[in-house]
């Protein structure tokens, strides 16, 4: 499914998804990439230029986890459950 119109609609469905729930909040923690770089700081507001440049990074699982708790957890909880459901490989 690599590629296919399916996964691109998923792939939007899942930032949409991650984007209603995170912005607004605002980090609790560093986010780092590969290499361990800080490029976004605790404390940092997410907005949608930040989802945009995590996006851009591959980052955005990583900002979902570093954001403050909020009142759609249980939504965030389900949404990183359903993740690894569709990404585990099938077989």
């Amino acid at each position: 499914m690599d590629g296919s119109v399916l996964e691109r609609a998923f792939t939007r469905a899942e930032e949409a998804l991650l984007s209603r729930t995170l912005v607004g909040r605002r980090l609790a923690a560093d986010v780092r990439d590969a290499a361990g770089l800080v490029v976004f700081a605790a404390g940092a507001e997410i907005d949608r230029p930040l989802l945009d440049r995590a996006r851009e990074r591959g980052l955005l699982d990583e900002v979902a986890r570093a954001a403050e708790p909020g009142t759609s957890d249980t939504e965030l909880e389900e949404l990183f459950l359903w993740l690894a459901e569709r990404r585990r490989p099938r077989g």
